[in-house]
């Protein structure tokens, strides 16, 4: 683990993982213009030019530390270098997350351990050893955890991602009601497909057979109706906003999932299982 600094003067502070690329990295550019110290957590190697400019831009501001949050310990490793700073804290921005383009067969057992641990086991033990802090605030603070419409309806064949963002969104429920009379809000963000390097994975390439004709969500449309959630607090947002009545649907009406999205996804892994020569899978109807 690797930083580059951190601030000594107290003053409102957010604190960002996965925040030296996509989403992440427009949230820290959105928190630094609004006058917030920023603590950006990211991957070691993933240090673009725009990130050095923010840097040289916002010097006494800006704070990067380098951790791969979906290594088991990889929380404790990083409290141990930002908790001494993070009296000022207002805010939580859960972003970090990954996946593999992997029907549960072909995922291995590390990979599984991996995604769960990255998209929402380190958010989780994060914000409880944080939490602290928030609720000794006079301030009202926030915790923001980002997740995805794969949290709401089935995505296939991110079996393992879908999981790991359902329980992200029961979690921030749960965490909404726990924390509801105090001065820390809590807040989930569900977008659609965004257009990062989260797509960028080796196994998206292979195995997905998507056109690219899908209009993906900016990433900087996402970091503001986050940015957003720090003065207006909404239990969930959903980006684009159909996607409310679309997973309100899916929930309650079972035809809906039954007659119409349901043989969309079995079709789609009956593509899947023959792209990658499970013959025995792809003949199940």
């Amino acid at each position: 683990m690797l930083v580059i600094k951190l601030m000594n003067e107290p003053t409102e502070t957010a604190l960002i993982t996965g925040g030296t690329d996509g989403i992440g990295l427009e949230c820290v550019e959105l928190f630094l213009e609004q006058g917030f110290a920023v603590i950006s957590v990211g991957l070691q190697g993933t240090q673009s030019q725009r990130l050095q400019d923010l840097q040289k831009k916002f010097s006494l501001q800006l704070s990067l530390v380098y951790q791969d949050l979906s290594r088991p310990g990889s929380v404790q490793e990083l409290l141990k270098t930002i908790q001494p700073h993070c009296q000022s804290l207002q805010v939580i921005v859960n972003n970090a997350g990954g996946a593999k383009y992997k029907s549960f067969l072909d995922q291995q057992i590390t990979e599984i351990e991996s995604v769960m641990q990255l998209n929402v086991i380190s958010a989780m033990t994060l914000t409880r050893a944080l939490l602290p802090q928030l609720l000794g605030s006079k301030k009202k603070t926030s915790i923001i955890n980002v997740s995805s419409i794969a949290g709401e309806i089935a995505i296939m064949p991110n079996m393992i991602y879908m999981c790991a963002k359902q329980a992200m969104n029961a979690w921030t429920k749960s965490l909404y009601i726990e924390l509801q009379n105090t001065n820390v809000t809590v807040s989930n963000i569900c977008p659609g497909r965004v257009d990062t390097r989260f797509f960028d994975d080796e196994s998206y390439q292979i195995h997905s057979n998507r056109s690219g004709k899908e209009n993906p969500l900016t990433a900087r449309t996402v970091a503001k109706a986050i940015f957003a959630l720090v003065e207006k607090p909404q239990r969930t947002v959903y980006i684009p906003y159909r996607y409310a009545l679309i997973s309100w649907i899916y929930r309650a009406v079972p035809g809906f999932r039954k007659f119409i999205f349901e043989p969309i996804l079995r079709k789609r892994m009956r593509e899947y299982h023959e792209r990658n020569g499970h013959e025995s899978v792809s003949s199940l109807r």
